[in-house]
């Protein structure tokens, strides 16, 4: 009677271990099932973006919470710094200001991308890239393009050493 008290214990154990382990891979496996930016459909200084007011086009180039929390660091890195907002970064004194600023600005996603784990080495694996696939489609503008994300990317770096230092 105790040999079957014992084994029914143990296989319990084992069964709901086993339970706890699938549950788990489950719950982070697919976690970050979004692997392509987000794509905004306004074009700023668009004459459709120019009939808009401000809270229209805030609402325009807003990302979905659902959408922000399934992408991957690099997704949302690159959703994150294509953003039409994002530039508006660039003339705010946030170190000035204070790190409220940054966050004000209406970036879907910034705070999110900040507080991933791996953010740190997908933005240096990202700022070392050389955006080959920009000439590779033949863009006409490819070199001004890749100027203007290594620009944006080299702006996140320094919202992101600002708001690591203002948290310290």
């Amino acid at each position: 009677m105790r040999k079957r008290i014992c084994l029914a214990v143990v296989v319990g154990l084992m069964i709901v271990c086993a339970a706890a382990v699938l549950w788990m891979q489950k719950s982070t496996a697919g976690h970050y099932t979004i692997t392509e930016p987000y794509e905004y459909t306004l074009i700023r200084g668009s004459e459709e973006w120019f009939e808009m007011n401000d809270r229209e086009r805030v609402g325009a180039y807003s990302v979905p919470d659902e959408v922000i929390s399934a992408m991957t660091t690099r997704a949302l890195l690159e959703t994150v710094i294509a953003n039409p907002f994002f530039v508006d970064l660039s003339v705010i004194e946030f170190e000035t200001i204070g790190a409220q600023a940054v966050y004000d600005v209406n970036i879907d996603g910034l705070e999110e991308l900040l507080n991933r784990e791996d953010f740190e080495q997908i933005l240096l694996e990202y700022s070392t890239d050389d955006f080959s696939a920009f000439k590779a489609l033949g863009e006409e503008n490819a070199e001004k393009r890749m100027q203007l994300v290594q620009h944006r990317v080299e702006l996140l770096k320094r919202i992101w050493v600002f708001l690591d230092a203002a948290n310290e």
